[in-house]
């Protein structure tokens, strides 16, 4: 009944989302109709006029790439061009398509913090706010805190930030197929609170951190037209990024926590269908992606699988700085089987993989501005207004995106 009650409000709003990107479409397509009527046709000297101005600039780019800049100057664009300009949502990679033999090159800054703890009920309907000091059953002062049925760890977290650092590179293969690569750097910080022991052990501090940081996986994605509304992608990742990354907990070295590992482990498999439609002034878009994860990972578990869907839209000013709006949903299956090397899934809910899954529904808004040369910086902040846990998870408080994408034409 659980998950059934879950599917149909994933499905509410999928249905809301597609509502509202339709009913954008049908307003933009009147005022384009009302646009046409009032202004009629260019006139000869008009079109003449601009034909003339569209070789005043001359680049000292080479020649493959000062195409693209004069093209981003002008702001001249055929249906390709526009494609890329409609596809470069900040805060997720959209796949689109690129003219034949174009690069684009982007860099993405990622910052999620965690704060606090929540605990999803047993129909997964709900969650309800714990303390990091109930779940590790701390002592402050002289008295206990009152503990929490069904909890007895060691210690809990209070906080975590994960940073991520995605290099990304997409080149034209031919007229209806595109290839991404793309890899990251990650890098995690947990605080924890723990318990300081009776009267003959007593600890020299109740809080300690940890981090860990690396290479993560390593994603290759092939992207095909469809139609010049439609692309499908279909990719892997290479499980590039270590699970074997140790952190040191009270002089001791244990096998870092889940979500502190760097990788998955796993060659997976990634699809993705994309819609997208308007103009340079004003458009939307939507896409839906699934992970898939392959088998156990040589420690012995597999992460859950992950299904997202993301729909925005956005507006364009004459000066090329645009303000989008995207939501977001994803349901991340649980953890199967447990990391071997975790000796004691006792110590934190962190280590525990029954604590592991959620459905989570995100809201963002973001700014660009795009450049004459081709540049184009973006930030964008995300904040989730609906998550749902299984076990005892970290609460997501909010993530912000900062990019930067040089698209050569």
């Amino acid at each position: 009944m659980a998950t059934l009650k879950s599917t149909l409000h994933l499905g509410s709003f999928i249905l809301v989302l597609f509502s509202f990107i339709t009913y954008a479409q049908t307003i933009h397509a009147m005022e384009m109709d009302h646009s046409k009527m009032n202004m009629g046709e260019k006139t000869d000297k008009e079109k003449t006029k601009k034909k003339k101005s569209s070789n005043h600039h001359k680049s000292k780019w080479p020649a493959s790439i000062s195409k693209g800049v004069d093209a981003w100057e002008q702001e001249e664009f055929d249906e390709d061009d526009l494609s890329n300009e409609l596809n470069t949502e900040i805060g997720i990679i959209i796949h689109h398509q690129h003219k034949s033999g174009n690069w684009m090159v982007g860099y993405k800054y990622m910052n999620m913090f965690m704060d606090g703890m929540i605990r999803g009920t047993q129909e997964r309907e709900g969650n309800e706010k714990v303390s990091p000091e109930q779940i590790a059953r701390t002592q402050m002062g002289s008295s206990p805190l009152t503990p929490v049925t069904g909890f007895n760890y060691l210690m809990a977290p209070i906080d975590m930030s994960m940073k991520m650092h995605m290099i990304m590179a997409m080149y034209g293969l031919n007229k209806n197929t595109s290839l991404m690569f793309m890899t990251n750097y990650l890098q995690n910080d947990m605080n924890m609170v723990m318990q300081m022991g009776n009267q003959t052990t007593i600890m020299n501090s109740m809080y300690s951190s940890m981090q860990t940081e690396g290479l993560s996986d390593t994603v290759l994605t092939a992207m095909v037209r469809a139609s010049d509304a439609w692309t499908i992608s279909f990719g892997m990742s290479l499980p590039t990024g270590s699970i074997d990354e140790t952190v040191l907990m009270n002089g001791n070295t244990v096998q870092a926590p889940y979500k502190m590992q760097l990788g998955t482990g796993t060659v997976d498999f990634l699809q993705s269908v994309t819609y997208k439609g308007g103009d340079t002034s004003f458009n939307w878009g939507a896409q839906e992606s699934f992970t898939y994860h392959s088998g156990a990972n040589s420690n012995g578990y597999v992460l859950g699988n992950k299904f997202q869907i993301d729909a925005w839209l956005r507006k364009t000013f004459s000066n090329q700085f645009s303000i989008s709006s995207r939501i977001n949903l994803v349901d991340q299956g649980q953890i199967e089987g447990r990391d071997a090397k975790i000796m004691n899934s006792s110590m934190s809910p962190t280590f525990d993989a029954a604590n592991s899954g959620y459905h989570r529904a995100n809201i963002s808004i973001g700014f660009s501005k795009r450049f004459s040369s081709g540049n184009r910086l973006g930030f964008e902040y995300s904040k989730p207004i609906s998550q749902v846990v299984t076990g005892t998870q970290m609460e997501v408080q909010y993530t912000y995106t900062l990019s930067w994408s040089y698209m050569m034409m």
